[in-house]
C-alpha cells in the first residue's frame, strides 16, 4: 500500500512540475519554445562561430512557370544553453528582404533571388529581382525599431528575445522562422511596375543574416 501511495505522490509531483513549467510563459505570440522546421527537398545550412545556424529550404529543385516557390528561412541557437548574441550589421549582401518593405518584425535575416547560376564567389555581381511591388513602398512608415541590440536565444531553439541596452522597455520575443511563398517578380518603377512569372531558367536564392552567415541554393523553372 505504501509503495502505491509513493507512486501516486510521484505522479502528482511530476504533473505539478509540468504545469508549473508552462504556466509562466506570458508571451502569447510564442506558442512553443521551438519551431518545428519542415526540411524541404532543397535545403542548406551554415553554422556560425557565435553558435547560431542559418537554414534555407525550398520545397523543390524544379518548378513549372507560374508554380509557387515555397521558401523557409530559420535562425537557430545550436548551443545547449541560452545564447546572447549582440547585433553586428555584418550583412553579406545589401537589400536582403523578407515580407516586403513594410515588414513590422526586425528579423535578423533576409533573402534575395538572382537570375542565373551564382556561387559564393560571384553572387555580389548579380542584379537582384524585385520580389515585391514597388508601390508598396509608398506611404510606408518604417516600423522596424533600430534600437534592438541583443538577440537572446533559448537553448537549442529558434525563439529569441530581442532587447535594447539603451531602452530596457523595448523587448519582444518571437520565433526566428519565416515561411515565404513567391510566384513572380517585378520590373519597372511606381506607378508603372510590371509583374512577371519567373521565366524558364536557373535561379540563385541567397539567404544571409546580420552576423555574416550566407546560404545559397539554386532552383530551375521550366515551361
Amino acid at each position: 500500500m505504501k509503495s502505491k501511495l509513493r507512486i501516486i505522490a510521484a505522479i502528482v509531483l511530476l504533473l505539478g512540475l509540468l504545469i508549473g513549467s508552462t504556466c509562466c510563459v506570458n508571451d502569447t505570440s510564442v506558442k512553443s519554445l521551438t519551431t518545428t522546421f519542415n526540411i524541404g527537398i532543397n535545403t542548406s545550412s551554415i553554422k556560425s562561430a557565435n553558435g547560431l545556424s542559418l537554414t534555407l529550404s525550398l520545397d523543390a529543385k524544379t518548378y513549372q512557370q507560374g508554380q509557387k516557390v515555397n521558401i523557409t528561412i530559420d535562425e537557430k541557437n545550436t548551443l545547449f544553453k541560452t545564447n546572447n548574441v549582440p547585433v553586428s550589421g555584418n550583412w553579406p549582401m545589401d537589400e536582403l528582404t523578407l515580407a516586403g518593405p513594410c515588414n513590422v518584425i526586425p528579423y535578423p535575416f533576409g533573402i534575395a533571388i538572382l537570375p542565373g547560376y551564382y556561387t559564393s564567389a560571384d553572387y555580389r555581381k548579380a542584379i537582384q529581382l524585385k520580389l515585391y511591388k514597388p508601390d508598396t513602398y509608398i506611404g510606408c512608415i518604417n516600423p522596424i525599431p533600430s534600437d534592438f541590440s541583443i538577440y537572446n536565444f533559448k537553448q537549442q531553439s529558434d525563439v529569441a528575445t530581442m532587447s535594447s541596452e539603451s531602452n530596457p522597455q523595448l523587448i519582444s520575443t518571437i520565433p526566428l522562422y519565416v515561411p515565404i511563398t513567391l510566384t513572380n517578380y517585378w520590373t519597372g518603377a511606381y506607378p508603372a511596375a510590371v509583374q512577371h512569372n519567373f521565366d524558364p531558367g536557373v535561379y540563385t536564392i541567397v539567404a544571409g543574416d546580420e552576423w555574416g552567415a550566407l546560404v545559397i541554393l539554386h532552383f530551375t523553372v521550366t515551361q
